[in-house]
């Protein structure tokens, strides 16, 4: 009898530990998964805010590539010391002027494919457009110069708010049991 409550115990104890570690890892990617969620809004948003302002000063791409101030990647054929010098004239003339405040959208930083020119988008939150052209001058401090820069009206862009974690994982948990048949309607689930 003593053998058989003891064995009964340790899967009792297994069983307990393997819910535990269950519900770790299932938070663990719950986590992952709002993560992507938040990276993939925030693209979203930006990506409407940078064609937005595109569209005010009739800018075309199309001979370069985008890249978001928010981020440090940059074009592969660029030597790192050029990116990095051009960020700091970006951070002369945009950044340490209060040409962005809070709440505006991360400049979206559009490079030449000769890499000898840059043009920086900026999208205020109140619909304020600014365009700043940047060339390339080993001649100068920092070997970029800005060479332009205009400001135009626009309009503002609407930004929803992502969903909260909470709301989240109770969607996730909604459609999860909806695909497997278990609730009918909303008012099937217990809340999170």
């Amino acid at each position: 009898m003593q053998k058989q409550a003891k064995i009964m115990f340790s899967c009792l104890l297994v069983a307990a530990v393997s819910i535990t570690g269950a519900s770790v890892l299932a938070s663990k990617s719950n986590v992952a998964e709002y993560r992507y969620y938040l990276e993939k809004h925030i693209e979203e948003k930006l990506e409407v805010a940078y064609d937005s302002a595109a569209a005010v000063f009739r800018f075309d791409d199309s001979d370069y590539q985008l890249f978001r101030a928010d981020s440090l990647d940059r074009p592969e054929e660029m030597s790192t010391d050029d990116y990095t010098f051009l960020r700091l004239t970006m951070g002369e003339t945009i950044f340490q002027t209060n040409e962005i405040e809070k709440g505006d959208f991360a400049p979206a930083i559009y490079i030449k494919n000769s890499l000898d020119e840059a043009v920086v988008l900026l999208k205020k939150q109140n619909g304020e457009n600014k365009k700043f052209t940047y060339q390339k001058d080993d001649t100068a401090k920092l070997r970029w110069k800005l060479v332009e820069q205009e400001a135009a009206d626009g309009e503002a862009v609407k930004v929803s708010a992502p969903q909260s974690f909470d709301a989240f994982v109770q969607e996730k948990l909604q459609i999860n049991c909806q695909k497997v048949g278990y609730a009918s309607s909303e008012t099937d689930f217990l809340s999170v």
